[in-house]
């Protein structure tokens, strides 16, 4: 009798076990699923918008540091003297002689520097050093100061300065012009202590260009 309780006493313990084990399981997945609805599907999509926000402020402030950057590069390159010079003899235009343009539309029979002038023109620079060199050394300082255009063109800037020089040393047709562009060349290859007479020369003189050459000497001596 007494066996037959305890087999009956174990039993009932077992259900009540596996009841307890049961609710404990079912509690478990209760809170699971409460707890990944409130803090994992949910934290996710938080998640997601929250990184998607950081992204995009991320995003501009490294557009606005770039665009800082650039303003700053751009604006103090436009207060280096080396920068400006370089920037005008890129946009360089040499003086223009309108006898020579007249006569070749005209179709007169072209001497050779006027060939080589219109050459310039053209933009075929090579072509017209060749032809100035053919000239010799008796040119006029206005074809030399052409030659020394076309030659600094062609990137034989030694011969360009070269010519310049002479030029100034020479009677006053084209050395005005000279002077500006012997101060440019000089200026941007960083030659300033012979830039800087020429140009105080010009703004002295009040010279060809001197308002360029006063504003280069303006940053020259910052």
């Amino acid at each position: 009798m007494n066996e037959q309780f305890k087999g009956q006493d174990d039993f009932e313990k077992k259900v009540d076990s596996a009841i307890v084990r049961k609710k404990n399981e079912d509690l478990k997945q209760k809170w699971a699923e409460k707890l990944n609805k409130e803090y994992g599907v949910e934290r996710t999509e938080k998640n997601a918008s929250s990184n998607m926000w950081m992204r995009i402020l991320i995003g501009l402030l490294v557009t606005l540091i770039l665009a800082g950057a650039t303003y700053y590069f751009n604006h103090s390159g436009q207060q280096d003297p080396v920068y400006m010079a370089s920037n005008m003899l890129s946009e360089f235009e040499m003086v223009k002689d309108p006898s020579m343009s007249v006569r070749a539309s005209e179709e007169v029979a072209l001497g050779m520097e006027e060939k080589a002038y219109m050459l310039i023109m053209k933009g075929e620079n090579e072509a017209a050093v060749d032809l100035y060199e053919m000239m010799g050394d008796e040119k006029t300082n206005k074809a030399k100061y052409y030659q020394a255009v076309a030659a600094y063109k062609s990137g034989k800037t030694d011969e360009a300065k070269l010519l310049l020089r002479e030029n100034i040393k020479g009677n006053k047709l084209y050395k005005d012009e000279s002077n500006w562009l012997l101060a440019l060349i000089l200026t941007s290859e960083a030659d300033l202590d012979e830039a800087k007479k020429i140009l105080e020369s010009i703004v002295s003189g009040k010279k060809y260009r001197h308002a360029e050459a006063s504003t280069i000497l303006d940053n020259l001596d910052k």
